[in-house]
C-alpha cells in the first residue's frame, strides 16, 4: 500500500491524521520541508557511488527530476562518463519547453529518455499532477531494451 515504505509522505499523512496539518502539502510547508522543525538531511550515496551500485546490480542508472539538464549539461556529461544510462525526460510538473530541453540533452548524450509518475500515494494536487502525466509508449520500450542489454536481466 501507500505506506509500505516509511518516508516523509507517510509522516505527512500521520501529521494530517493527528490534526497537525491540513494536507500533505501543508505538512511539508510547516513541518517537513527544508529548514522546518521536522526536517532532517538524507544520508545516502553520492551520484558516482550510486551509479556503480546500480550498474553492479544490473540496473540502468537514471538521473531524475533534473530540469536544469540543458543549463547544467556539464554535470550530466560527467555523470554519463561515470556510467549514467538515462535521463528522466517526462516529469509530472514540467512544461513542454522543459521536456523538450531535457529530451534534447538525453538525445545529445545518448542517454535513454525515461519518465514516470513518481507517485507516492498522496492525495490532492500532488496526485492530480500525476494523473495528467503522459509518457509516450516508446519511452517504456526504449527503457526495456536498455535493461535487456544488461547482464543481470539477460541472465534471468
Amino acid at each position: 500500500g501507500a505506506d509500505d515504505a516509511l518516508g516523509r509522505p507517510t509522516v505527512a499523512r500521520a501529521l494530517m491524521a493527528r490534526g497537525h496539518a491540513e494536507s500533505v502539502e501543508d505538512a511539508f510547508r510547516r513541518w517537513l520541508g527544508h529548514g522546518k522543525p521536522a526536517w532532517a538531511p538524507r544520508d545516502g550515496l553520492g551520484p558516482r557511488e550510486a551509479i556503480v551500485a546500480i550498474r553492479s546490480a544490473g540496473g540502468l542508472p537514471v538521473l531524475a527530476h533534473f530540469g536544469e539538464a540543458r543549463q547544467r549539461i556539464g554535470v550530466v556529461r560527467e555523470l554519463r562518463e561515470a556510467g549514467l544510462g538515462g535521463l528522466e525526460v517526462h516529469y509530472r510538473s514540467w512544461e513542454r519547453a522543459t521536456v523538450e530541453a531535457v529530451g534534447s540533452v538525453a538525445a545529445e548524450l545518448r542517454l535513454v529518455a525515461t519518465g514516470g509518475s513518481d507517485y507516492h500515494g498522496d492525495l490532492g494536487p500532488y496526485a492530480d499532477a500525476h494523473a495528467s502525466l503522459w509518457v509516450p509508449p516508446a519511452v517504456g520500450e526504449a527503457l526495456r531494451e536498455a535493461l535487456g542489454r544488461s547482464a543481470y536481466h539477460r541472465a534471468r
